[in-house]
C-alpha cells in the first residue's frame, strides 16, 4: 500500500517554482495523492527523481517531458 505524502515534502513542492513542469506534476499528485512510485514506474525514472522533479530541485530531462505532459494533461 501506498504512503501518503509527508508534510515537509508537499510543503517543499508548495514553495517551489510552479512555472516548472515538475512542481505543477507534484502539485497534481499531492492533490490527487497519487504515488510517487506510480510516476516513477510510468516515468522509467526512479521515486528520488521524481521527488526531486516534484520539489523543483533538478529539471526534467527532455526525454522524459512527453511521458510527464502527458500525465499532466491527464490529471488536470
Amino acid at each position: 500500500m501506498a504512503r501518503g505524502y509527508s508534510i515537509n515534502t508537499i510543503t517543499a513542492i508548495q514553495q517551489a517554482n510552479k512555472e516548472l513542469l515538475g512542481v505543477q506534476l507534484g502539485r497534481l499528485c499531492t492533490d490527487k495523492a497519487i504515488p510517487v512510485s506510480e510516476i516513477a514506474a510510468f516515468t522509467g525514472v526512479t521515486r528520488a527523481t521524481v521527488y526531486s522533479w516534484f520539489k523543483g530541485h533538478h529539471a526534467i530531462a527532455s526525454k522524459h517531458i512527453p511521458k510527464v505532459t502527458e500525465l499532466i494533461e491527464k490529471l488536470s
